[in-house]
Formats: structure tokens, C-alpha cells, sequence
């Protein structure tokens, strides 16, 4: 993670730079802090970090909970919360953004360093979960309920899931069918057949990946974005054909 490239919310100009300092010493890559929530909407936009430190109280608000809800709503990266009040209700309050960790004032190059790894680890493990799903598995199709028959689509023959609200498009060489169903329980079915995960909303059939590049990958003949938490575990994969 020497390359991590870290967005600080911040509005102490010199709890900014410690944190600066810290990250920097540490081999993370630390760009200009943000002290409002304006500035950092507009430079988590622009400069799509890879990870994020917010600071919950901005000026006596709690503008930086509104920023957290931005990230967890709109970008694919983790972000943890950063405050010197761990009052149950400004911590509650907070925890309805899903963050991945918090970090408490004051504290050590070590509590960053920790904070940073376990929300990592966090924001990689937040698909472990089983949700029910309405689709049946077999060995090597899939039966997707379409109105009020069931359809059978090969496995080798599915491109890509996308997160589609409440539902999942499964695209196919043939066409694409929606089920409900949540990303969690789709990757827990088909792992074992060759799919992986490479973004929030994306999980793809690796038969049909033909490009990967810094930004997206190209599956059969549609452009997707990769979240920088996946990359390193498609190029892990990659790297066994070779």
C-alpha cells in the first residue's frame, strides 16, 4: 500500500500537516487537505484519492459526517473518521455512513498506521456477507427467474454483474436479465466459478476480460471502472496464467 494516495478533511492547519508528516513517513502518498466540506466534495471529484481521513467537526459542525455520507454514496474507496469527541451520539450519528474505522485524538503515527490497515482490511471483507437472492446456481448455468418462468444462462456465457439499486443486471453475450438480489450473495455463488469482484457495483466473469489499464478494465466489449482496493487482486490473477 506504499502508493495509497490519501484525501485529508481537515480544518486545524496544524493537525493538517501532522497528519501530512505522519502519512508521508509512513510511504503513503498525501495530497492537499481540504478544511470545508465544499472544498473536499470538489477534490475527492477531481482528484479520486484512494482513501480518505475526514475530521467529523468542522468549525463546531458535524460537516465532515456529510462528506463521509458523499463517499460512501458516490466513490469506491474506504475512509475513516478522525475526531476528538467519541461521544455515543456524535460515534451513532457517524456509523450511518458506514465508515470503516475511526481514529480518536490525540494519536500516534502507530493508531494512523492501524486505523489505515483495518479499514482496508474492512472495506475488502464488506462482501463476506450472505444475502438471500432470488437465483439458482448449478454447476455450470445459472436459472434466472423472468416473469414467471425460469431461464437458463450458462455460466461461461455471463460478462458481468452490475449493482443496480435493490437489484443485480447480470449481462450476458446474449442479452441482460435483472434479479433481486444483493452483490454479496451473487459473489458468493459464482467465486468458485472464475467471477471476481473489481468494483463496488461490478463483479466480473474473468473468461471475458480482454484489457486492464490504471482506470478500467474491458469485459467482452464493455468499458468497466476498477476500484483501486481490487486491483492488486486482479493482477494477482492475472499473473497465474502467465
Amino acid at each position: 500500500m506504499a502508493e495509497l494516495r490519501i484525501f485529508i478533511l481537515e480544518d486545524d492547519p496544524l493537525i493538517a500537516e501532522n497528519i501530512r508528516m505522519n502519512l508521508a513517513g509512513l510511504g503513503y502518498i498525501a495530497l492537499e487537505p481540504a478544511s470545508t466540506k465544499e472544498e473536499a466534495i470538489a477534490q475527492l471529484q477531481s482528484e479520486m484519492p484512494d482513501f480518505a481521513i475526514l475530521d467529523i467537526n468542522l468549525e463546531g459542525s458535524q460537516e465532515g459526517i456529510e462528506v463521509g455520507e458523499f463517499i460512501h454514496k458516490k466513490l469506491d474507496i474506504p475512509f475513516i473518521y478522525l475526531t476528538g469527541n467519541s461521544d455515543k451520539d456524535s460515534i451513532d450519528k457517524a456509523s450511518k455512513t458506514h465508515p470503516q474505522a475511526y481514529l480518536i485524538k490525540p494519536f500516534s503515527t502507530n493508531d494512523l498506521y492501524s486505523a489505515i490497515q483495518i479499514a482496508i482490511s474492512n472495506f475488502k471483507a464488506k462482501g463476506d456477507a450472505t444475502v438471500p437472492g432470488e437465483i439458482n446456481v448449478l454447476p455450470e448455468s445459472i436459472f434466472i427467474k423472468v416473469g414467471s418462468k425460469y431461464v437458463k444462462v450458462q455460466l461461461q456465457d455471463v460478462c458481468y454483474l452490475k449493482s443496480a439499486d435493490k437489484y443485480i443486471e447480470i449481462v450476458t453475450l446474449s442479452g441482460t436479465y435483472s434479479v433481486r438480489a444483493s452483490m454479496e450473495s451473487m459473489l458468493l455463488s459464482l467465486k468458485a466459478h472464475n467471477f471476481i469482484r473489481v468494483h463496488r457495483s461490478y463483479t466480473i466473469n474473468m473468461r471475458h476480460l480482454k484489457e486492464v489499464n490504471s482506470e478500467y478494465i474491458m469485459v467482452a466489449e464493455a468499458t468497466i471502472p476498477v476500484g483501486r482496493m481490487y486491483r492488486d487482486d486482479i493482477l494477482k490473477i492475472i499473473s497465474t496464467f502467465q
